[in-house]
């Protein structure tokens, strides 16, 4: 366009401006999105899910916000359609309000959630069923096996005094003879 020049400045951003200083630029009913796209006149910053949130210029001041849809001040029919977002059924989301789908979405969450810590809780007590079952199984009880093992070196110690009793006493037996 003649009167036209569009350039990106230093910091990246575009800058459009008109060569005589009287005309003026509007971008009313933008029907191809690009200016959603180069971020222009959009009330989100963010990229995905995880940063989204109200652009800092509207929420610095709600001045522009674009409340009306023929820019007059008495207008405030996109004010409305943007407040009845909230309750308006949507196609894509079968025919729920943003309200009902959000809220359908924390009850799915929460029941998965709690069939999860269900499912942990169910696993956890397999577990010690079976490590229980295993030591029964297996018999082995270290206090007991100390216990026994004590006993066990005590009869051995007393075999062996034994033994040695007897052997004494068949020395002393032969020297007498």
């Amino acid at each position: 366009i003649d009167e036209l020049t569009a350039t990106i400045d230093t910091s990246g951003r575009l800058q459009i401006t008109t060569n005589p200083g009287d005309l003026a630029i509007g971008f009313s009913d933008d029907s191809s999105g690009v200016l959603a796209a180069l971020g222009i006149n959009t009330y989100f910053a963010g990229t995905d899910a995880a940063d989204i949130g109200v652009h800092e210029v509207v929420s610095d001041d709600v001045r522009f916000i674009a409340a009306s849809q023929n820019h007059s001040p008495t207008d405030n029919r996109n004010a409305l359609a943007i407040a009845e977002l909230r309750t308006r059924a949507i196609g894509s989301l079968n025919h729920q309000s943003l309200t009902q789908r959000w809220s359908t979405h924390i009850q799915d969450l929460a029941m998965r959630t709690a069939q999860s810590e269900a499912h942990v809780e169910a696993d956890r007590l397999v577990v010690e069923n079976l490590t229980a079952q295993q030591q029964h199984t297996s018999g082995v009880n270290a206090d007991e096996e100390v216990i026994n093992l004590l006993s066990f070196q005590r009869t051995f110690q007393s075999s062996a005094r034994f033994l040695q009793v007897v052997d004494e006493l068949t020395q002393t037996i032969l020297k007498l003879l």
